[in-house]
């Protein structure tokens, strides 16, 4: 997947962008950082102290949607939409 998303882009290809990046979000949404760290490969390279610290600043990024609704959801909604009205 992650690297159809990269082809995507490197093509300039924007619809099959879209969809790699929804499908990655759609992937990504509700793990933890450590499950994420071990999905991309990733290495936790800050102290404890600098995380919580992170983790304190971005506070806002943890909390659930105040709309009620799920971005990733109505990305898809309105890609088919566009697909739709395409046709």
């Amino acid at each position: 997947l992650f690297e159809l998303v990269t082809a995507a882009n490197f093509m300039d290809i924007k619809p099959l962008l879209d969809l790699t990046c929804l499908a990655v979000s759609v992937f990504i949404k509700g793990k933890s950082p450590e499950e994420l760290r071990r999905i991309f490969n990733l290495s936790n390279e800050f102290t404890p102290e600098e995380e919580a610290q992170v983790r304190e600043e971005n506070k806002w990024a943890e909390q659930p949607s105040k709309r009620g609704d799920d971005a990733a959801s109505n990305t898809a909604t309105n890609n088919n939409n566009n697909a739709s009205s395409s046709s």
